[in-house]
């Protein structure tokens, strides 16, 4: 009870928030917030980014096992923290 769960295939686009957050969307308008402790920043946005984890189903709370990949080489940033976004959460910048 009180888990909300997306598939990791559902992933339609990530946005940087800050250094520490990513926003994810899931379909067409279910929004997550990924907490990480290295600077997503470092991050090349201009490159494929992908979401893994160790089961294909991700949900909120501790980010044990999920991490997002990306940039021509492979960087890894683990997620300590994954929230479902408010519904008024400034738009995140890029895409």
């Amino acid at each position: 009870e009180g888990r909300d769960c997306f598939n990791s295939n559902s992933v339609s686009g990530f946005s940087y928030i800050d250094e520490n957050h990513i926003q994810i969307t899931v379909g067409a308008n279910r929004k997550y917030i990924l907490t990480t402790m290295f600077n997503a920043r470092d991050l090349d946005w201009t490159q494929a980014i992908a979401l893994r984890s160790t089961t294909s189903w991700i949900c909120t709370g501790n980010g044990l096992g999920v991490e997002i990949i990306g940039g021509e080489l492979h960087r890894n940033y683990p997620i300590t923290a994954i929230e479902r976004a408010p519904d008024d959460t400034p738009p995140a910048q890029g895409s």
